[in-house]
């Protein structure tokens, strides 16, 4: 499967922090203006995001993967996905900021981390701040799954949600 980068203007034009959008997942339509997805993957290691888009999609999800925090943002404002996986540790935005954004931007969206930090205090920092799920990297990709997929059946049981 070929990934393709959506095309930002302005200062973020550095490969690594465009968003990544597997379009051949998507109809004619939306190669243009993407659908709204289940669940956007945010994480600045390109290769994880792939494999973890692959996954979500074997599993039946719409995914759509960024490496820009701010566009990850900027789409979520704009599509209210009902779930938002993040890293912690990436340059610039941290997930634990992006979280805090995402409350205001998309408060109805389900955050789940997936890091690599071990530390317990990142871990309680991000459940206090109202993730709703936390794993570390490599994750069991079937609790990883099934929790995605309860987050969405909830999100989807909840007036406004498709």
């Amino acid at each position: 499967m070929a990934s393709h980068s959506a095309q930002r203007e302005g200062p973020m034009t550095d490969e690594r922090y465009r968003p990544q959008v597997n379009q051949a997942q998507q109809p004619a339509a939306a190669r243009e203006c993407p659908a709204a997805a289940d669940v956007c993957v945010l994480d600045d290691d390109v290769s994880l995001l792939n494999a973890i888009g692959r996954l979500l999609r074997s599993a039946g999800l719409q995914a759509m993967t960024f490496n820009d925090p701010t566009a990850l943002l900027e789409y979520a404002e704009q599509h209210q996905p009902p779930v938002v996986v993040t890293d912690i540790l990436m340059p610039g935005m941290n997930g634990l900021a992006v979280q805090r954004k995402l409350r205001c931007v998309a408060p109805r969206t389900q955050v789940i981390v997936l890091t690599s930090n071990h530390d317990p205090n990142v871990r309680a920092e991000a459940m206090n701040a109202g993730a709703s799920g936390f794993f570390l990297k490599p994750a069991n990709e079937e609790e990883f799954i099934s929790s995605i997929q309860d987050k969405l059946n909830r999100a989807r049981g909840q007036t406004g949600w498709n």
